[in-house]
C-alpha cells in the first residue's frame, strides 16, 4: 500500500464571492456562536426549505412566534432578507452551508493553511474529475477529508458521489469524503435511494449531525 502521496488543490475561485459575502460570513457566526441551541435547526431548516423572498415573507411569522426569546432572532430575520432579496439568493443559500463547514472544519483542525474551497484534488498525477466544496489536507499526518455540499439534496447527482468516491479510493482511503445538506440524513439516503447509487464508504452529513464535523475523533 502506497505511504506517501503527493496530494495538491487546483483552486476554481468560482464561489469566491459568494463564499466572502457579508450575509454569508454574518449568519454563519451567529449560527456557530449559539450552535447548541433550537434556533440554530430552525435557521438551518428555513434556509433548506425556503426558496424565494415568498415563501420567507410566509415563513417568518411562525419563525418570530416560535423563537420570539432569542435575542438574535432580529439579527437573522434582517440577515435572511437581505439574502433572499438578492437575485443570487439560491448562490448565496448555498455558499451558507460551505461556509458554515469551512469553519466547523478549521475548528477541528486549526490549519486554514491546508483548508481551500471549491477546488480540483490532485493526488500524485491524477486530478478530480469535478471540484469539491470544502477539502482538508495535512501532509503531516497524511489524511484528511473533503465535502460536496447541497442546501437541499434534491440537487445532488450521481457524478457528484463518484467523484467523492473517486478522492476516497485514490488516496488510499487517507482522504474522508462526504456529502453535506441542510436537510435530514433521512431526506439524503431517500434522495441517494431514488438515484440508485452506492455510497461506497462515502459519509452523509444532515442537519443532525452537522457540528460532528468540528469533533476530534
Amino acid at each position: 500500500m502506497k505511504i506517501n502521496m503527493l496530494v495538491k488543490v487546483e483552486l476554481s475561485n468560482d464561489r469566491d464571492y459568494y463564499f466572502n459575502d457579508d450575509r454569508v460570513k454574518q449568519i454563519v457566526s451567529l449560527l456557530i456562536s449559539e450552535s447548541n441551541s433550537a434556533l440554530f435547526t430552525e435557521i438551518i431548516n428555513v434556509i433548506n426549505n425556503v426558496f424565494d423572498l415568498a415563501s420567507l415573507d410566509d415563513k417568518m411569522p411562525s419563525l418570530y412566534g416560535a423563537y420570539w426569546e432569542y435575542e438574535n432572532l432580529d439579527e437573522y430575520g434582517r440577515i435572511l432578507y437581505a439574502i433572499y432579496r438578492d437575485h443570487c439568493h439560491s448562490n448565496l443559500r448555498g455558499a451558507v452551508l460551505e461556509k458554515l463547514i469551512y469553519e466547523l472544519v478549521n475548528t477541528k483542525y486549526r490549519d486554514e493553511n491546508n483548508l481551500s474551497i471549491s477546488c480540483n484534488v490532485l493526488i500524485d498525477n491524477w486530478k478530480s474529475e469535478k471540484t469539491v466544496d470544502v477539502f482538508y489536507y495535512s501532509n503531516i499526518v497524511c489524511s484528511g477529508e473533503t465535502y460536496e455540499c447541497k442546501v437541499n439534496p434534491l440537487n445532488l447527482e450521481c457524478n457528484h458521489i463518484q467523484n467523492l468516491k473517486d478522492i476516497y479510493i485514490k488516496s488510499n482511503k487517507k482522504i474522508d469524503a462526504y456529502f453535506a445538506s441542510f436537510a435530514s440524513t433521512k431526506a439524503i439516503d431517500l434522495k441517494i435511494r431514488d438515484l440508485g447509487i452506492q455510497l461506497g464508504g462515502i459519509g452523509i452529513i444532515g442537519r443532525e449531525n452537522l457540528l460532528n464535523i468540528a469533533k476530534i475523533e
